[in-house]
């Protein structure tokens, strides 16, 4: 069927304002890079994707463009075979923007939702937590606070939590910690379950903590947390504490990619596995990963990274599309919802859920003008490549360089 060939693939850097959130890593710097492509197809269609920024993966993207051109847009698996083919080591990371843009197409081709083409619907309405992280109340160029503000104590965990329940009607909030000493971030937690009693926790220290830190931490939050994410390093240790730890865990850094998520699956080194479909080759290969993970007995969730409107709306539709064990998934939406892209304005979230867009496709479309104007932001920075620590460093000179090992409990922030 030469009519839904893909005649043209369009991938546009872009780049848009991130408050200055606090991590392992470091800061968010003033700007967030992603990527968008548009696939357009002999029959009118154009179909959209949202990917991670950075040049290193534009490349490889415009690579995988060049592939799956001449190709018919519900050609997925034949596509992803000839990326990966043209890309072995790359490929899954730069085929997913890719297939969900071939999806959209397609699915608007044929007069579906994109859900509808990954099994059909579970739920019409996807759960997002909030995601709270500490924060700087402005740029370090900056002299007033943002729109946030500052972000630095347990009441300021609590406060910010407040506003984004108000807003956006979270009941289940995540933090981000590995930022200050591990006593003041259960401190936190405890805050939020003064201030939430019924709420699902769940902290993220991103691997910083030692063994003995992960036990004993847990033990003091039996009955408080819903889980923590990768408290420790290494697939040994996930795995260790995924059996005799006091918590349930969940992974995000033990499923970057296809390979790590099936060998978490396969040695349960989490009870929960957050999927991305932007590390591992798109929604099919999500949903494929969440189908094992049911019959494994091993909950799913989702992990995000700063992200905009097709990037929330792709998100939805998996989120939609899984079954079994289901929770609450994560976003960074609310904090970069305000520059999005697409037409007609911000995806709402409304009691911390997020409607299936009614389609066909995604269900939402890429505003050309907006789309320019966060190109152009791109163009004008000189951000290639997200580094957090080296903006940290100019706050705190040697954030990120003390010698202790990657699997003790302390990092950069706590000097």
């Amino acid at each position: 069927m030469t009519i839904d060939r893909i005649e043209r693939v369009v991938v546009t850097p872009i780049a848009f304002p991130d408050p200055p959130l606090l991590n392992v890593a470091g800061i968010h710097e003033p700007l967030a890079l992603r990527t968008i492509v548009q696939v357009y197809t002999a029959n009118g269609q154009v179909g959209v994707g949202e990917a991670h920024g950075g040049a290193a993966l534009l490349q490889t993207i415009h690579l995988a463009g060049r592939t799956v051109t001449g190709m018919s847009s519900y050609e997925i698996e034949n596509a992803r075979s000839a990326v990966h083919r043209q890309l072995p080591h790359l490929a899954e990371r730069a085929f997913a923007p890719i297939e969900v843009a071939m999806l959209d197409a397609f699915a608007q081709r044929i007069n579906c939702r994109v859900v509808d083409l990954l099994g059909g619907a579970a739920r019409e309405h996807a759960e997002f937590a909030g995601y709270l992280f500490y924060k700087l109340a402005h740029h370090l160029d900056a002299d007033q606070p943002d729109q946030w503000g500052e972000v630095l104590t347990a009441a300021q965990v609590v406060d910010i939590a407040q506003r984004m329940h108000r807003d956006f009607g979270f009941t289940s909030w995540k933090l981000k910690g590995a930022v200050h000493p591990i006593s003041t971030e259960l401190d936190a937690i405890m805050a939020l379950r003064d201030a939430f009693p019924a709420a699902p926790l769940r902290l993220d220290p991103n691997a910083r903590w030692s063994m003995m830190a992960a036990y004993e931490a847990g033990e003091r939050m039996r009955g408080t947390l819903e889980y923590l994410e990768d408290p420790a390093a290494g697939h040994a240790a996930m795995v260790e504490l995924t059996a005799q730890g006091p918590l349930p865990t969940a992974t995000n850094m033990r499923a970057g990619s296809t390979a790590d998520t099936l060998r978490t699956i396969a040695h349960r080194a989490a009870d929960i596995v957050l999927l991305d479909h932007h590390v591992v080759g798109g929604l099919r290969r999500a949903v494929e990963l969440s189908r094992l993970c049911h019959a494994a007995g091993i909950g799913v969730s989702m992990h995000s990274n700063s992200h905009l409107g097709v990037s929330m709306a792709a998100m939805t539709h998996l989120a939609a599309a899984v079954r079994g064990d289901t929770r609450a998934n994560d976003t960074h939406y609310p904090w970069n919802r305000d520059h999005d892209i697409i037409v007609g304005g911000p995806i709402p979230i409304v009691d911390g859920h997020v409607q299936v867009p009614e389609g066909p496709g995604l269900g939402v479309q890429v505003d050309d003008d907006q789309l320019a104007q966060a190109h152009q932001r791109y163009v004008e920075t000189t951000i290639r490549e997200r580094n957090d620590a080296a903006y940290a460093r100019c706050l705190i000179p040697d954030f990120g360089t003390d010698t202790e090992p990657w699997t003790t409990h302390r990092s950069g922030w706590f000097h």
